[in-house]
């Protein structure tokens, strides 16, 4: 029989993280060099090089405690309440040189220093950011976050990252600071053996029940929650197409799907099945269901996606050669042999008489 196989792999490439630097720059202006990221507008950040079109949020403590304390054990006063952060959620862009600047420009204290934390992308979707720049334990919560659509391979959905607290404090100089996913990244390859190329076309590939909608803590065990009811569950259409996608030796790939860390879900594929590839096959359509599975890449948590991983599903359709239909062909009975009235057929008959 036809099968469809799913083989899946949890890589944690996403993990590689961003460094950025801010640097001291003469006028005064706080400026942000990101020196190790790399993406597009939308989609996965793939590599380490941080997009010039992209911009990200910044928020910063003063302390009284000069350049290089430690945010753990130094003893400056933090300025640090909801009304005295020194940048609170404050957009940082490209100015075209490399660096990225407050938008618009924001300068550096004249006394003490700054401890910085921040998100990407700047523009997400109807959420919400604070930071808590508590000593025991900093953490950045973004509210109702809401992850962007996706449409036949295209994807407007963006790959929701932050760095938590600078560990020390400064004033001049290139601290480093590090991004980090906190998304879960899902491919899908489709791709059939060339035996049975031609007989099978996708129309219709959705992820079933699944949060688009949730709420990110970071700290020590940054996690997820989907409170409220504004949270429910939904599908996630890929791939919708009443005309089809063919399905060949060539794999046809979903790529740059971004979704909130959960429970893995399953995947609904709906195809067309040729009797053959030959042209006056007949055609039916089937829907089947698949659970997928998630975890670390090293066969922990598999029921779950998890933060930094990026998951690569291949289905394959193949066919059994044994289960090629087949006819054995066989008479019922042998012919009856029945005799059948007599014809005489006259010799002697004289036309026209």
């Amino acid at each position: 029989m036809k099968k469809i196989l799913i083989f899946a792999a949890a890589i944690a490439i996403m993990a590689a993280c961003a460094k950025t630097q801010v640097v001291n720059e003469d006028s005064g202006e706080i400026g942000v060099s990101p020196v190790s990221y790399m993406s597009t507008k939308v989609g996965a950040v793939i590599g380490t090089a941080y997009p010039n079109t992209e911009s990200f949020n910044v928020f910063a403590c003063h302390t009284s405690g000069e350049n290089g304390e430690s945010f753990k054990t130094g003893d400056g006063t933090l300025t640090a309440d909801a009304d005295a952060l020194y940048l609170d959620d404050y957009k940082f862009v490209n100015d075209g040189t490399g660096t990225w600047h407050g938008n618009p420009a924001a300068y550096w204290p004249k006394t003490g220093s700054l401890y910085f934390a921040g998100y990407s992308p700047a523009d997400i979707t109807k959420a919400s950011a604070t930071y808590d720049f508590n000593r025991i334990a900093p953490k950045l919560t973004i509210t109702d976050f809401e992850q962007g659509g996706y449409n036949n391979g295209k994807s407007s959905m963006h790959d929701l990252m932050w760095f938590d607290v600078t560990s020390t404090s400064a004033n001049t100089g290139t601290p480093d600071v590090v991004f980090k996913h906190a998304l879960s990244y899902i491919t899908f390859s489709l791709s059939c053996d060339e035996s049975v190329k031609g007989i099978y076309t996708v129309k219709n590939v959705t992820l079933k029940d699944i949060y688009g909608i949730g709420t990110f803590d970071s700290g020590t065990a940054p996690y997820w929650t989907f409170p409220g009811t504004t949270t429910k569950k939904s599908d996630l259409e890929l791939y919708n197409d009443e005309t089809g996608q063919a399905i060949s030796d060539t794999p046809y790939i979903l790529d740059n799907i971004l979704i909130i860390p959960q429970q893995a879900a399953s995947v609904s594929v709906t195809y067309l099945q040729k009797a053959s590839a030959s042209e006056g096959a007949g055609v039916i359509e089937i829907t089947e269901t698949f659970k997928l599975t998630g975890g670390d890449g090293e066969s922990q948590n598999q029921e779950n996606w998890l933060m930094g991983k990026h998951y690569t599903y291949t289905l394959n359709f193949t066919m059994d050669p044994s289960e090629e239909i087949k006819l054995t062909p066989s008479v019922n009975e042998n012919w009856t042999d029945v005799t059948g009235s007599d014809i005489e057929v006259p010799g002697n008959k004289v036309p026209g008489n």
